[in-house]
């Protein structure tokens, strides 16, 4: 009797499991946020994040205003590099590793106004502002240690180029599976057209300027599935 109160204990638990799980988190999640209209001034925007544990990235993307700003400005570029997360201009990132600027490997897309939106939160898209995100050819996992063991965690920065219509300043998020930050926003004028690292760093970031996002790998449902049907297939065994 036991054993099979067991079986059905796991069972509704794991499907539970299932019926929640989300395939992609983004990195942040923006709960509010003051548009700030640009001019159609080109420029790039970023902000620099550390990692807790490891994250694989599924795709990159930038804020969509309006839900048309990209199909008005063109498609906007979107690239991810090692960056010291205080410092992004100056020298080595904190892993003593990588020189700030380094771009990551795989990590960069172009976004286009037919790819997938999602809104500012994270939920689905109804209407207005959402991030359109462009999948990598191949998921990229970020490392959350130190490459020296006597330095401290390393420092990435993602970037937006082609931001015209405008941006999004005095912003709060919720950041997803172990990302650190924002921890500085940072901005370029100088190639607004291509990948450009940025030049300019805003300490305090309530200044911010809000543009790229990326997606973070969760566990699919149907591998949850598989585990429930796995456990149950083992306990009946016993």
């Amino acid at each position: 009797m036991q054993r099979h109160i067991l079986k059905l204990w796991l069972f509704v638990g794991l499907v539970g499991l299932v019926g929640t799980a989300r395939a992609d988190d983004p990195g942040i999640e923006l709960q509010n946020y003051t548009f700030r209209p640009a001019g159609n001034a080109k420029f790039s925007i970023g902000w620099t994040f550390q990692l807790s544990h490891p994250i694989t990235i599924t795709a990159l993307g930038t804020m969509d205003f309006g839900g048309n700003s990209i199909a008005t400005d063109g498609p906007m570029p979107v690239a991810l590099y090692y960056s010291s997360a205080t410092a992004p201009n100056v020298g080595t990132t904190s892993d003593g590793f990588h020189t700030s600027g380094t771009p990551v490997a795989g990590a960069s897309v172009i976004v286009t106004a037919t790819d997938p939106i999602m809104a500012p939160n994270g939920g689905p898209y109804v209407s207005g502002d959402g991030f359109r995100y462009h999948m990598l050819d191949t998921p990229i996992t970020l490392y959350s240690d130190p490459q020296v063991p006597t330095l401290p965690k390393p420092g990435y920065e993602i970037q937006a180029a082609n931001m015209g219509s405008g941006y999004a300043t005095n912003w709060a998020s919720v950041t997803n599976d172990g990302v650190i930050g924002p921890i500085a926003a940072t901005y370029s004028m100088n190639t607004p057209s291509t990948p450009d690292y940025e030049t300019n760093v805003f300490t305090s970031f309530g200044q911010a300027f809000a543009g790229p996002n990326f997606l973070i790998q969760t566990p699919e449902p149907t591998a949850i599935a598989l585990v429930a049907v796995g456990t149950v297939a083992l306990i009946r065994r016993r």
